[in-house]
């Protein structure tokens, strides 16, 4: 058998891939049942016993079917602590992050008060705080904490958290700095001393940049450039992964190179190093996939064997999984091995395919030669990646190839110059050669993060698809490959799957899109502590209500290839809704903006206004017609859509229903931070809510009997309204 590692890895990843989309322990087990019963009977048949390959592929997928069951079973236990408020101590492993406006602490459980089992100790948590409580990492942290259900479980134990919670600012917490630091907090530390090198030599534009895609740090990347790598295509950039890791050992080999010992010491200097690096990004799957690949390689150099990059791929993959059966819900996990998947069985093919068709005279040119790997390496992570972005983000960005191929060099050039600079910061003496580095990586930040956004601003840069679609294109074009694969194992039949699956799914990707032509999305935004609601209609939205953060609902009218802003309202007077108008009307120039009536305006709505074409004010109540009669009354505190015939209302905070006209009261969809108050005769169909709130929204909202969505984070809900009156409800990132 060719490759036996490769074949075990995938066919191990595949498999928990399939139990984490399950997500039911007592499927996995059946299914682990019935591949060790076709593997016993494949066995007592003559013509399947000469065919290793089946016999593998059933015996490695009950294997990672039983394990992933025990390991879903084991922490069924911990689900005990939903909703449950404890008393934790524990160690601070990672460097406290500020996102959303809250302080996010990773702690690994010491001890745990008011508990009636000891399930908890060692595992590793994930509490929130909307204060700084000052301990740093491998501090060890003591606080009063509520624990909460995430509808992402197996994505937050992909990364070794095995709860999440939020800390009660107003009870007592301490923590404590220990006399030393642990021989494992070598890492963190250093970590930490590098971004401090590159926020002392650099802006804070290119130390944020730096940090983000050198050391995977996205802790002080403004939320706008990150939205923008999304929209381009290129967020993977940031999950430090085989790129990151290449880059790194060339850099380790260019400095050996300074040093007098032999080629074996060098490579086991590098082995070192890259353990290092690994330890510096906090050994998450993408880089641990990439480290123990070029650990394979290196040991081999050093024995004087040569490494074969598919089964080293493959046992870096099994590996993993083995150790952490979640790890098949990562998505950077998931990229990071798909890319390097594509680049290895097709990069070299189409380069040579692209080479050939050239005439002979230019064949050579290095120039031609440099370009035709950059397209194919491009062409070749892009499509084998986009399954796993379908599935997990419900995105496609056709953006993705230009951004790919134009930001390559210079995104590695940037990497090169960042890593010099951190790496000689620390020199005492070396200021002038750390300059070169500086300034090489401050002009390469500042065109990368122009080129990003120019990129992200195209008209359908990023496309939105439904999850029935995904599941379905995505599930005709595995197993027609699959089956492929097995009984039709050439190189001429593999190669015409693989380009008929790719017909396949870009034609249901169009076809899905002229199938929404018509359709009316409504876009309900998470985030903040408010509400705000988007209408969009090939290519025209309209705005209801801004108290939420402008950079999310800006996000979302990209996302939805808006291209003309036609109305933009709010719901109180708040001065950060007015913030937040102001930053929308001063960036899309809409056809209309309705305002309350007030006797003072903020400063900052009124500069923004005369980009306007027209503003109205209203007094109790106003009515406003859109396109294809979309109609919008809005009135103080509230706004109400009808779309179809469909009654969409929109609340702000602590509106009553009884002031509220009586057309209002008869909404089908409900959306707020909080749920309705008052009115006896209010009955939607469905409410969706901001997840500013706590879990107990959630108890208290059964007695409605109502469907509630909650948004998570600043994730947000989407509904398609065509027509002919059907509508579809999904999440969006």
């Amino acid at each position: 058998m060719k490759r036996p590692l490769a074949l075990v890895g995938f066919t191990y990843l595949l498999a928990q891939v399939v139990a984490v989309f399950l997500k039911n322990y007592w499927l996995t087990a059946g299914l682990s049942i019935g591949c060790f019963l076709c593997f016993f009977i494949l066995m007592r048949i003559p013509f399947c016993r000469k065919t290793d390959r089946f016999p593998v592929v059933l015996l490695t997928a009950a294997v990672a079917f039983a394990i992933f069951t025990v390991s879903d079973w084991n922490i069924s236990s911990v689900k005990s602590f939903d909703d449950r408020e404890v008393t934790v101590t524990g160690t601070v492993m990672e460097t406290p992050e500020l996102s959303n406006e809250k302080f996010y602490y990773v702690v690994k459980v010491d001890s745990c008060k008011e508990a009636d089992t000891d399930e908890l100790i060692g595992k590793t948590i994930r509490l929130s705080s909307k204060q700084a409580l000052g301990a740093e990492s491998f501090d060890t942290l003591t606080c009063r904490t509520h624990f909460y259900p995430t509808s992402d479980s197996f994505s937050s134990w992909s990364k070794g958290i095995s709860l999440e919670g939020y800390i009660f600012e107003y009870m007592p917490f301490s923590y404590e700095t220990p006399p030393s630091y642990p021989l494992t907090a070598f890492p963190m530390k250093l970590r930490e001393q590098l971004l401090s090198y590159l926020w002392d030599h650099l802006s804070k534009k290119a130390a944020s940049l730096g940090g983000a895609l050198l050391l995977g740090d996205k802790a002080s990347l403004s939320q706008e450039v990150v939205d923008d790598f999304r929209l381009a295509g290129v967020i993977h950039l940031m999950s430090v992964s085989g790129f990151h890791m290449a880059i790194m050992t060339q850099l380790f080999f260019f400095f050996l190179t300074f040093v007098p010992i032999s080629r074996r010491r060098k490579s086991l200097f590098a082995v070192f190093g890259i353990w290092l690096f690994m330890g510096v990004t906090a050994f998450t799957p993408s880089v641990l996939r990439s480290g123990i690949m070029y650990l394979i390689m290196l040991i081999g150099r050093f024995f004087y064997r040569r490494a074969d990059s598919l089964n080293s791929l493959g046992f870096a993959v099994f590996l993993i999984c083995l150790l952490d059966p979640f790890s098949a819900a990562d998505p950077g996990f998931l990229l990071s091995v798909s890319a390097t998947l594509g680049i290895l069985l097709s990069a070299s093919p189409l380069t040579n395919y692209f080479l050939h068709r050239l005439p002979e005279k230019i064949q050579g040119n290095r120039i031609l030669k440099k370009f035709s790997e950059i397209l194919s390496l491009t062409i070749s992570s892009m499509l084998f990646t986009l399954p796993v972005i379908l599935i997990y983000f419900h995105t496609f960005t056709p953006a993705s190839f230009l951004s790919n191929f134009c930001l390559l060099w210079p995104v590695t050039l940037f990497l090169y110059a960042v890593a010099g600079t951190a790496a000689l910061g620390g020199i005492p003496g070396a200021k002038i050669l750390v300059i070169p580095f500086s300034w090489t990586a401050e002009h390469l930040a500042d065109g990368i993060l122009k080129t990003v956004h120019w990129i992200a601003s195209l008209p359908y840069a990023s496309i939105s698809v439904s999850e029935d679609f995904s599941q379905f294109f995505l599930m005709c074009m595995f197993l027609m490959f699959g089956i492929t694969l097995l009984c039709f194992c050439s190189k001429k039949n593999l190669q015409a799957a693989g380009i008929l699956s790719v017909c396949i799914l870009f034609a249901g990707i169009f076809g899905c899109q002229l199938e929404s032509y018509n359709a009316t999305w409504v876009t309900f935004v998470g985030g903040g502590k408010g509400t705000s609601l988007i209408l969009t209609k090939n290519g025209k939205s309209a705005v209801i209500g801004c108290n939420t953060k402008s950079r999310l609902i800006d996000y979302a009218l990209r996302k939805q290839n808006t291209k003309e802003v036609c109305f933009i309202t709010y719901l109180t007077q708040k001065p950060s809704e007015e913030w937040a108008a102001s930053d929308l009307i001063s960036k899309w120039e809409p056809d209309h903006v309705l305002l309350q009536p007030a006797t003072y305006l903020e400063d900052s709505i009124r500069l923004a206004l005369p980009k306007a074409r027209s503003v109205h004010t209203f007094g109790t109540a106003s009515q406003i017609e859109l396109w294809d009669q979309i109609r919008i009354t809005v009135v103080r505190g509230a706004a109400l859509a009808t779309i179809n015939d469909t009654k969409l209302l929109i609340c702000s905070k602590g509106t009553s229903l009884d002031s509220l006209p009586e057309s209002f009261q008869n909404a089908d969809f409900y959306f707020g931070v909080d749920l309705p108050k008052s009115s006896k005769s209010f009955q939607p169909i469905n409410i969706f809510l901001n997840h500013y709130l706590s879990s107990s929204l959630q108890k208290s909202s059964a007695k409605l009997n109502v469907p509630i969505y909650i948004t998570d984070g600043d994730g947000n809900f989407v509904l398609e309204m065509k027509p002919d009156n059907t509508i579809k409800i999904r999440r969006s990132s």
